[in-house]
């Protein structure tokens, strides 16, 4: 049996991944003996276009396109793709970004034996009126110093993120990411939970995608909204992985909280103003973020 093989899978929801598909399958061809295929699962699409190019895309030698007619959230359709992988080597991408590395799949190839789980990291390549202008760069910027190789594998589970890694297949079908959690956001700190408690070992390395699309400010304030919210549900569970629960409880308990509360219900409308406006700030975002949680908080037991 050829040890040289690899499943890419790609989970969609009215992102065009065609030029990724693209570049992959040419990266795919020139590597000498690897058997591979590309699944691009479409999670409900209704963007005529997307789906359009998708049909195209379903039909090039070496892809599959699994079309499903209800929308079951980025947990589901994970677990999905893992079961309908052919290989014993599954590499996740998520459709929105951009691959600018010609070794891309080479470096992965490269480490796959390396770890349980291999995860290559993402990386912002933005102008600098987008970088002022757009909320979601400008937060990703933000974040980058913290997403080097390095300092990812100082915390090498909570580090994990969905948006491009390898794993081997019975890894993520005995641990697979929670399906229950059809709600936006933290089913990869959940799963780097689980990874970790099941003994399974992680490797970040340098091997990034690129971020080529970002939502309108409005759109990516509403989706931090929704994490906020699934963070309060699965708060329990998710515990001390998260960093914005972990400093809402600091507060709970020097008795802080009630002050960020009366500030976020006084404020709240006035900073989702401001983020969505054309220069919006990172600290007001983690102002509304605190502050949302907190006051979902505010009912439970201390």
């Amino acid at each position: 049996m050829n040890d040289k093989n690899l499943s890419i899978a790609i989970p969609t929801r009215n992102d065009d991944c065609s030029q990724t598909v693209s570049k992959l399958l040419e990266q795919a061809r020139r590597e000498t003996s690897l058997d591979f295929e590309i699944l691009i699962a479409d999670d409900a699409s209704d963007n005529a276009e997307v789906i359009r190019q998708l049909n195209i895309i379903g039909n090039q030698e070496g892809c599959r396109l699994i079309r499903l007619k209800e929308n079951v959230g980025r947990a589901p359709v994970r677990n999905m793709l893992a079961r309908e992988a052919k290989y014993d080597k599954v590499l996740f991408i998520d459709a929105g970004v951009d691959i600018n590395n010609q070794d891309f799949l080479k470096t992965y190839i490269l480490h796959a034996n390396d770890a349980d789980i291999v995860c290559g990291g993402w990386k912002t390549e933005v102008g600098a009126e987008t970088a002022k202008a757009n909320l979601r760069a400008k937060y990703e910027l933000g974040c980058e110093k913290n997403h080097t190789p390095l300092q990812r594998n100082k915390h090498p589970y909570r580090s994990f993120r969905t948006v491009n890694f390898l794993v081997h297949k019975d890894i993520l079908l005995n641990n697979p990411f929670p399906a229950d959690m059809t709600g936006y956001g933290y089913e990869d700190v959940v799963f780097g939970k689980q990874a970790e408690k099941a003994g399974c070992t992680v490797l970040h390395i340098d091997n990034p995608v690129v971020y080529k699309s970002y939502e309108d400010n409005e759109a990516f304030v509403s989706k931090t909204i929704q994490s906020v919210n699934t963070l309060y549900i699965y708060r329990e569970r998710i515990g001390q992985y998260s960093k914005l629960h972990s400093i809402a409880f600091r507060l709970r308990k020097l008795r802080l909280d009630s002050l960020m509360i009366f500030l976020y219900k006084q404020r709240s409308e006035t900073w989702k103003k401001q983020l969505c406006g054309n220069c919006p700030s990172l600290r007001m975002l983690s102002l509304l973020k605190l502050g949302c949680y907190l006051s979902l908080l505010g009912n439970d037991v201390r």
